[in-house]
């Protein structure tokens, strides 16, 4: 299939014991795969505490569907996201396709908030 494809890529996936992502075709059957492997799975791939209170943590995670919102290229299946109490990189947010990707970019995101707060020892 033609990753550039957007309205016939699969919207749902789940992950191998390998983190590599498994399209799930439409259809009732895939829908409740898709929902028992979103309840019982280990989805976080990362998790990083920079700061106790008020919390400052990055967290990266595979979201289970496609995320790329129907622009062309591959799918967007894993997000890293800045949890920021006091709100100044709060939401701050990166998608990825592999797990791969997503953990490099997790790294990414920690080195970028610890650069803007130079207050935080990590």
């Amino acid at each position: 299939m033609n990753e550039n494809d957007v309205e016939n890529r699969p919207l749902l996936y789940i992950l191998s014991d390998t983190f590599e992502p498994i399209p799930l075709v439409k259809g009732d059957e895939s829908t409740i795969r898709w929902g028992k492997f979103m309840e019982s799975a280990q989805r976080r791939a990362a998790r990083t505490v920079l700061r106790e209170s008020p919390e400052l943590f990055v967290s990266t995670a595979f979201m289970g569907c496609d995320h790329s919102f129907g622009v062309s290229g591959p799918p967007k299946l894993w997000e890293t996201m800045v949890f920021d109490d006091e709100g100044a990189m709060d939401g701050y947010t990166r998608r990825y396709t592999t797990h791969e990707q997503a953990m490099s970019g997790h790294t990414m995101v920690v080195g970028k908030v610890l650069a803007d707060n130079p207050l935080l020892k990590h």
